[in-house]
């Protein structure tokens, strides 16, 4: 008989009192923690996604625009009412 791995949970970690917004950071910083070439996690979850030359340069290029100047993203809220605004213009 083959044992099975007990993986933990958030009730099991005590972090079901943390809010939506406070779980999805944390889940972030879990994911970030993970490194690339981790041969455990590669057996477990699949090889991690590797992106082509020029999308890997976007979104570099896209972070560090965000990083020198954070102030500038949107909320969701501030980007749906973007969308909303573009979409009337167009119809």
């Amino acid at each position: 008989m083959h044992a099975t791995a007990v993986h933990p949970t958030i009730d099991s970690l005590g972090l079901n009192h943390l809010s939506p917004i406070d779980r999805a950071y944390l889940a972030h910083e879990l994911l970030d923690s993970i490194p690339p070439d981790d041969v455990s996690v590669t057996k477990e979850f699949g090889p991690t996604l590797e992106l082509p030359d020029e999308e890997e340069l976007e979104v570099t290029s896209r972070l560090a625009e965000h990083r020198a100047n954070p102030d500038s993203a949107l909320t969701r809220e501030e980007a749906r009412e973007q969308l909303k605004a573009l979409r009337t213009l167009r119809s």
